[in-house]
């Protein structure tokens, strides 16, 4: 299998939920932060209009296939991973063995209605799973800065979440990724399949544009 595809100027990982496993495991044993992200069409279009959102795509450890659109603008029409896509099994095997092996979680949103969401939907899809902090707005000055490197790291967690509701927490780990004490940050990278099963709502006019743009673009 190969382990990429092609999507415009990008080449994307093209991984089934084995070898995902595999490489979650594998950061784990890690001593410093990884980073892995949700791929959506939303990120690749914004990646594709901004230089830094471009770079930062390119430096994500891990991508995790998010949309079976992206595989479509890859010309791929069949195989395991379009199937796992479609199924959205692979985040239920990973969060249900972060429940199991009693891997801690840190939740970073950028509104606290976004954060109320982003916790409830965790804790009712995956019971037991072991939040053990959250800081539901990006931090606007040096000193909320201070205190949100401080929450983090006095908690070492294993697997930090941002990424739901925005874009502003995503960039403050971009940015602090080597102050941060912890295995992996996530990116829900605005997932439209997560935020509809979180509650939070697209306006239906930002939804049609974002997919018009993307199939304009790369289909």
């Amino acid at each position: 299998m190969t382990d990429q595809i092609q999507i415009g100027q990008f080449h994307i990982d093209y991984l089934d939920l084995d070898q995902i496993m595999i490489r979650l495991q594998e950061m784990m044993q890690n001593d410093y932060l990884n980073t892995v992200a949700l791929l959506t069409r939303h990120l690749i279009l914004e990646a594709a209009a901004s230089e830094e959102k471009a770079d930062y795509l390119k430096r994500i450890d891990l991508g995790i296939l998010d949309e079976a659109e992206l595989l479509e603008a890859a010309g791929i029409k069949e195989g395991r991973v379009l199937e796992e896509v479609n199924d959205r099994i692979v985040m239920d095997r990973v969060f249900w063995q972060m429940v199991k092996r009693g891997m801690s979680v840190f939740l970073l949103s950028d509104t606290e209605q976004g954060g109320v969401l982003l916790q409830s939907f965790l804790t009712d899809r995956y019971p037991g799973i072991r939040i053990v902090g959250e800081i539901r707005k990006a931090p606007a000055t040096q000193a909320e800065t201070d205190r949100l490197l401080n929450a983090v790291n006095g908690l070492f967690p294993d697997v930090i979440i941002s990424g739901l509701d925005g874009g502003q927490q995503d960039a403050f780990m971009v940015q602090h990724q080597t102050k941060v004490v912890g295995k992996i940050w996530w990116s829900f990278s605005e997932s439209p399949f997560l935020q509809e099963a979180s509650g939070i709502k697209r306006g239906f006019l930002e939804d049609w544009r974002m997919k018009r743009a993307f199939r304009k673009s790369f289909m």
